[in-house]
């Protein structure tokens, strides 16, 4: 089968000038760039008509009075010193001796002194604890933690 159109050629070089329209793409780019622009200008119009219009919003980051500290908690600004400030407090405090109330003659001792003083003496029991059958076979009570308990544990007692 042959085909019934023949191939045409050009001696001479160029485009096709009956599918191509050179002026119509020409005035749709130049259309588009007028309309890119036109659009530009407009935004920027609304955005100054805008902000010369509203009222500014406080900034954030202004405090009102740069004098004041802020509310606490604050961020500490150097906690690993107050940490080791804390834990010489408590040192001190868990190897020293000192009046806890000098009325009634309790004092506070070192914890290891208090560990070694319930070692030897054991924990307090009080006397309606134990029932009499424990009492017959030798055994002790378990003692209830409360505040009296606790105050005897790290104290002793002055007279005793």
């Amino acid at each position: 089968m042959e085909h019934s159109l023949s191939h045409q050629t050009h001696p001479a070089g160029g485009h096709e000038t009956r599918e191509v329209n050179i002026k119509l793409i020409l005035l749709s780019t130049l259309g588009m760039v007028i309309l890119v622009l036109v659009v530009c200008f407009v935004t920027v119009g609304i955005f100054n008509y805008l902000s010369n219009t509203q009222a500014q919003p406080e900034r954030a980051n202004e405090l009102p009075h740069p004098m004041e500290l802020p509310r606490a908690p604050r961020v500490q600004e150097h906690p690993w010193e107050e940490f080791k400030v804390l834990h010489a407090n408590e040192a001190r405090v868990l190897n020293s001796y000192a009046w806890v109330n000098q009325a009634n003659g309790a004092v506070r001792i070192p914890i290891d002194r208090a560990i070694d003083l319930i070692a030897e003496r054991g924990l307090p029991v009080g006397p309606s604890a134990a029932s009499p059958k424990d009492k017959q076979k030798g055994i002790a009570p378990a003692v209830k933690p409360n505040a009296t308990t606790a105050a005897v544990v790290g104290e002793e007692h002055v007279g005793q």
